[in-house]
Order: structure tokens, then sequence, then C-alpha cells
């Protein structure tokens, strides 16, 4: 698949899809924030692009160390 640089920050292929991201890190996920990003993810989805979640708080990510919690 050759790819191609966009105007956009990334890289799209040559079908116009990108792999969207979304990092999340709040500790409650009914969260304005989490419904936010879910919203934002399921139009990503919904214009053809791959998308991933990335919920630092599920995964244990301590903002205030920078490390992760055990």
């Amino acid at each position: 698949m050759k790819w191609r640089r966009s105007s956009a920050i990334g890289c799209r292929n040559k079908v116009g899809s990108m792999h969207v991201l979304t990092i999340l890190d709040h500790p409650n996920p009914k969260s304005f924030t989490a419904a936010a990003a879910e919203h934002f993810m399921q139009r990503a989805h919904a214009g053809g692009h791959p998308v991933e979640l990335a919920d630092l708080n599920a995964e244990g990510f301590n903002p205030l160390c920078g490390q992760w919690r055990t």
C-alpha cells in the first residue's frame, strides 16, 4: 500500500482512511470526557477510519507520578 503525506497531521493511505488513536485518562467512565471520546470515535469509525482507544486510567497510569500504578 502506498502512503503519502496529507495536509492533515499524520499520513493517509490511497483510499483516504487514517488510523485514529484516542487517548483518554479520566477516572469516571461515565464522564463528559469519556462521552466526548466515545462520540469522536464513533464518528471517525463511521467515516471509514479504524479507531483505537488508549484508556490510561483503566491501564493504571498515574499522571501525577508519570508512572504506572501497581
